[in-house]
């Protein structure tokens, strides 16, 4: 069985037991970054510890670590969110999210609301600037206003792990789409788009368990893989994104002005744009 399939098993058994990576290793005796190696599948529990982790986590050492996965490790839940409740249920997965947040944002039309999912921004932001976090997102750009809000990001979060990436230039057509928001790729909200700005109605589910874990690593790993980079390795080289604001209307006359206006960007809450 390949390593990955294998730490897999191991992260979900412990999240499924509600232990913390620290709480795991402080059990066993081993270090913190010992547990996270092996769910990374950076390498394998040793043999000493193998057997005392399958113990700790109430799973079966074949299942663990063998060939067969129980259907009570497959399964998946899924859980309807209000529409009003977006904001809270994305602050508190945040909150306990342990390694990194992946945004799909397929349709942005709008810029951040004042007001607008303010308890999600601001754990975001507080999470990003101590770098506790990486927050990798992938946005359609529709909109000035949006574009300037991503800028204004990439220079608050310089340095902190924020990744932005886009699959394609302008697109003037909104369509209804989805929003993802997927914590350690274990559990996701899908937040169903329409075309307005208003959010207590809109449909949302949050799904965890496998195999939607295994499909949405795999996915985002393909999806990440082909995009543009709009600030390479978390520099503010904005290159690609002049291109897109070149599209999106501004003049190169205009570019360094629209820049410096991005910097000092605010949504008026005190709250950082929605990455």
């Amino acid at each position: 069985m390949e390593a990955s399939q294998i730490s897999a098993r191991i992260k979900l058994a412990r999240q499924r037991k509600g232990l913390s990576r620290r709480e795991v290793a402080s059990q066993l005796d081993v270090d913190v970054t010992a547990v996270a190696a092996w769910e990374t599948g950076r390498y394998m529990p040793r043999d000493a510890h193998r057997a005392a982790l399958a113990k700790l986590l109430e799973v079966d050492l074949t299942v663990l670590l063998g060939q067969a996965m129980p259907s009570a490790m497959l399964s998946l839940s899924a859980t309807p969110v209000h529409g009003s409740q977006q904001d809270q249920t994305l602050a508190q997965l945040t909150e306990r999210c342990q390694n990194h947040l992946t945004i799909i944002r397929i349709a942005s039309p709008f810029a951040t609301v004042k007001h607008q999912m303010r308890e999600f921004r601001q754990v975001q932001a507080n999470r990003i600037l101590d770098r506790s976090l990486e927050v990798r997102v992938m946005e359609i750009f529709y909109s000035q206003r949006r574009l300037q809000e991503t800028i204004s990001n990439i220079f608050r979060f310089e340095g902190c792990k924020y990744l932005v990436k886009t699959f394609a230039g302008p697109n003037n057509d909104v369509l209804p789409g989805v929003d993802t928001y997927i914590f350690d790729n274990s559990t996701a909200v899908l937040a169903s788009y329409w075309a307005t700005p208003v959010m207590d109605e809109r449909p949302l589910i949050e799904v965890a368990g496998e195999p939607f874990a295994s499909f949405a690593q795999e996915h985002w790993k393909e999806v990440w893989r082909r995009a543009i980079p709009l600030n390479p390795a978390g520099t503010h080289d904005l290159s690609a994104l002049c291109d897109i604001a070149l599209e999106l209307g501004v003049s190169e006359a205009d570019w360094p002005q629209f820049v410096e206006r991005a910097k000092n960007f605010s949504v008026g809450d005190d709250v950082p744009p929605l990455p």
